[in-house]
């Protein structure tokens, strides 16, 4: 999917709920993992393995995700506590040890190598000129806006959208079977001391996906007294239920910032 592609889409493709049709974007095989043999030793090769997200290879970047840009952070932030600063330097962490210069990897719990022998770990300076791997050089990107606000970067949110590949998932992909099971767990999950509200007011979701969703789960309730036509008419306003106006994305651009003005509240060199 390219960028002029994403911005066609009716739904946000970087948010996790929703899938790709594959038949616009089919699957393309572009590699293998391969499980040849199993851990020497449980300790160096799986306690001690740090796998995050922030790990990239030359030629790919991340996607605007948002729950990918969080796991990013936090994946190594837990890791350098768990396994130190110097956890690249554990061999199921490197299987190619870096030749190239990195000022800024000094010293920190579990240092195992040279440490940059004599090194400086500043640059420029009048005694080496250290090599840098091209390879790290990341491509320069454009983020689309630089204020930081609780509006929602997802365009489908709060619409009928939100509904689409649900009704997708449930009138064509599944089978009677499988609605069938659908309906009796969703069911028991109900009976297990849901109120009468709330009840309602998911059935409401449920609707927009469609109407035999409820009458299926109805069926399967201990206590049948839904009032249908409630339902029917929450469901008409249940896209917005539990959202704000005022966060909704203003234009249909999706991960974009877009809408009020942020007014400027601080002056660091204003006249006196």
């Amino acid at each position: 999917m390219t960028n002029a592609e994403a911005e066609q889409q009716r739904f946000d493709p970087f948010d996790v709920t929703k899938v790709w049709p594959r038949k616009d974007f089919p699957l393309k095989e572009f590699g293998k993992i391969v499980l040849n043999k199993n851990p020497d030793n449980y300790h160096r090769d799986v306690e001690q393995a740090a796998f995050s997200p922030s790990s990239l290879v030359p030629g790919i970047q991340a996607s605007p995700d948002m729950l990918l840009q969080w796991r990013m952070f936090f994946y190594r932030d837990a890791q350098m506590y768990r396994l130190g600063a110097n956890m690249h330097q554990i061999p199921v962490n490197c299987p190619f040890m870096a030749s190239s210069h990195a000022p800024q990897s000094y010293d920190g719990v579990m240092r195992v190598d040279n440490n940059n022998q004599d090194r400086k770990n500043y640059q420029p300076n009048s005694y080496d000129k250290p090599t840098y791997s091209e390879r790290s050089v990341e491509a320069p990107f454009a983020v689309a806006n630089p204020i930081y606000s609780r509006q929602s970067h997802h365009k489908n949110e709060g619409t009928d959208v939100e509904y689409e590949q649900a009704r997708e998932l449930y009138n064509r992909v599944m089978d009677n079977t499988q609605r069938d099971h659908l309906h009796k767990n969703t069911a028991t999950c109900m009976n297990a001391g849901v109120s009468q509200k709330t009840r309602t007011l998911y059935l409401a979701q449920v609707y927009n996906i469609s109407p035999k969703y409820v009458d299926g789960v109805i069926s399967y309730l201990a206590n049948k007294n839904v009032d249908v036509e409630e339902v029917k008419k929450l469901s008409k306003d249940a896209a917005m239920m539990g959202k704000s106006e005022k966060y909704k994305p203003k234009e249909s651009a999706m991960h974009f910032l877009t809408g009020r003005e942020v007014p400027t509240s601080v002056a660091p060199y204003a006249e006196k």
